[in-house]
């Protein structure tokens, strides 16, 4: 009988059903095969740090890898590393994975769906490359993320109202993009724990700022200035503005 993979595996053993449950160690062998193909997608021999790679050392001794005390993937930092070319679907099979932090960049191509898998995630920090592409609906289930950086690439279409129901979401960098339409006003139900929101420089976002922002009571940044986005003129949504610290936008008043 063939062997089946099986959800929710805690050892390697064979059952009479003939499933095979992949254990701890079937997962390190995924997680370097993961970490082997960003190597290959973005150029590894061109890094400018690369020690360890590809070598027999554990994968927290990989430059920029942490691992935990039983050997999973915890973080990955390749900040200003020289990393060209396209992110993998693998990395989806990073589960322990809380810090992905790839800014400062040559990546190009859409981001993986397969991101959505990381369910442990804090930190998605994809700032300063040449991303391309839709926002994908699969990262709206990252729930532990609390910062979601995209800032800086090509990325296009709407900002999906989902992110609005991210429940430990507090800085939102969408600037620099090409993101077009209305704002949704879904974000305002991040209410006190967003911190910083920056959607500037999306020229094809319209519209007014939803009046739901003023929920957002938590709110220390605001930057939509080099959109077309127009700011409520009454009294109450501008009584709101200025509470927030720092903001950025020059726009017209809503008619």
């Amino acid at each position: 009988m063939p062997l089946r993979n099986c959800p929710h595996v805690i050892s390697a053993v064979v059952l009479t059903t003939g499933c095979a449950l992949a254990g701890p160690a079937d997962l390190q062998v995924k997680e370097r095969d993961a970490l082997v193909a960003l190597f290959e997608n973005t150029g590894g021999s061109d890094w400018i740090n690369r020690d360890g790679w590809l070598s027999d050392a554990e994968l927290g001794n990989w430059y920029g890898v942490d691992t935990n005390t039983q050997g999973h993937v915890t973080r990955i930092v390749l900040d200003e590393n020289n990393l060209v070319g396209s992110l993998p679907p693998e990395l989806g099979v990073l589960v322990h994975l809380s810090r992905l932090s790839l800014q400062r960049n040559g990546l190009i191509g859409e981001i993986p769906p397969e991101l959505g898998r990381l369910a442990r995630i804090d930190t998605l920090d994809l700032y300063i490359n040449g991303l391309s592409g839709a926002i994908p609906q699969e990262l709206l289930e990252l729930e532990d993320v609390a910062m979601l950086l995209l800032g800086f690439n090509q990325l296009s279409g709407s900002i999906p109202p989902g992110l609005g129901s991210m429940p430990g979401l507090e800085r939102l960098w969408l600037n620099h993009n090409n993101l077009s339409g209305p704002v949704p006003p879904e974000l305002g139900e991040l209410g006190a724990q967003l911190q910083w929101l920056d959607i500037q420089e999306n020229g094809a976002l319209e519209g007014a700022l939803p009046r739901e922002f003023m929920s957002l009571t938590g709110l220390l940044r605001f930057e939509w200035g080099g959109t077309s986005l127009c700011s409520p003129s009454d009294e109450v949504f501008q009584a709101w503005l200025m509470t927030v610290p720092t903001w950025y936008g020059r726009g017209p008043a809503c008619p």
